[in-house]
């Protein structure tokens, strides 16, 4: 059952307008064939922050909330060039990640493309 909600998070990632700037790290991205969860790394270095792109980046946040039924599935983190953000614990807004600096290291070397990740095995 939750490796088909993390496929369908995926279809939805490979589909969404900001594709080109969403990867996946983590278990997903190692190719664990039974994750906990799916987590979601937006690139916007060096990207514009335009009116549209912060629109998507909450369309994005919806995913991990309560009213999308994936909460605690999914975890969003925006990786800007001076700050990594995390959903905040309700998944209504960011916060600023503890360890940042570790963290956005650690990514930037395991981040794989969304449109490169397969679907998770289902049994």
């Amino acid at each position: 059952m939750i490796n088909q909600k993390i496929n369908t998070i995926l279809r939805y990632l490979r589909s969404h307008k900001m594709a080109s700037s969403i990867y996946i790290v983590g278990s997903v991205a190692k190719g664990s064939p039974t994750p906990r969860d799916v987590d979601v790394l937006v690139d916007m270095r060096g990207s514009n922050y335009s009116h549209e792109a912060l629109v998507q980046l909450w369309s994005l946040l919806y995913i991990a909330s309560r009213q999308s039924g994936n909460y605690g599935l999914v975890d969003i983190f925006v990786m800007f060039s001076d700050r990594l953000v995390v959903r905040n614990d309700e998944a209504t807004g960011w916060a600023k990640a503890k360890n940042a600096k570790a963290i956005k290291a650690n990514f930037v070397m395991d981040m794989v493309p969304v449109c490169a990740v397969q679907d998770v095995l289902t049994k």
